[in-house]
């Protein structure tokens, strides 16, 4: 098993030792290297995960977990604990530096100031990755790649990137959390992201319903 974790350097001693707990290792160094999108020919089996936190989506999408049972089936013949785990934490379109507000010192933020949850206003610059490359760049349409999007607002930002970029293209399933109150008053904000969703499902493109109530 490979995780690749990109995350927030914040949280990258949280979300650690969650996996740790689970006797896997988060091999930072080859996502730095770039993991590439070939791989000697085999399908990838590959999870990613926008808005990893302390890393329990992964855990249950292990199966170890109870956050969330995840409804997906692998190729015949392949095992989940097969995949390539890729976490990141913070905002999936931006590839420049983020001012991010957080929670004090709990494990959430949000880089939406009028998230519920944001209770302290201070600001913290932190790295970022463009997820569309990323996918487009790292895997290829024959790969079965599995994402979820838990990202406190920012989805609806995200889902019309995956759109546009034509990442989509590599996704076979898209578990997306929505946080529809943060968007009451951006109704084209709103429209934009249904209007991706809709094309995408479309287009192959399976979403079931993910709502952890967290």
């Amino acid at each position: 098993m490979h995780i690749i974790a990109a995350v927030a350097a914040l949280l990258l001693v949280a979300i650690t030792f969650e996996l740790i707990k689970v006797e896997h290792i988060v091999d930072v160094a080859r996502y730095r290297a770039g993991a590439g999108a070939s791989n000697n020919g085999k399908q990838r089996l590959v999870f990613i995960d926008l808005g990893a936190n302390r890393g329990d989506s992964y855990e249950a999408m292990l199966g170890l977990g109870s956050k969330f049972n995840f409804s997906y089936a692998v190729p015949p013949g392949r095992l989940p604990k097969e995949m390539e785990a890729h976490l990141f934490e913070a905002n999936g379109v931006f590839d420049k530096p983020l001012k991010f507000r957080q929670n004090k010192d709990f494990w959430g933020s949000s880089l939406l100031s009028n998230h519920p949850d944001v209770t302290a206003q201070d600001k913290v610059d932190l790295p970022a990755v463009n997820i569309g490359r990323f996918i487009l760049q790292n895997f290829r349409a024959e790969d079965f790649v599995v994402v979820k999007m838990d990202i406190e607002g920012a989805e609806y930002d995200v889902v019309p990137h995956l759109y546009s970029t034509g990442a989509y293209t590599i996704i076979d399933y898209l578990y997306i959390e929505w946080h529809k109150p943060l968007v009451d008053n951006e109704p084209a904000k709103a429209a934009a992201a249904k209007n991706a969703v809709d094309q995408m499902e479309k287009l192959g493109v399976h979403m079931p319903v993910y709502d952890t109530n967290a």
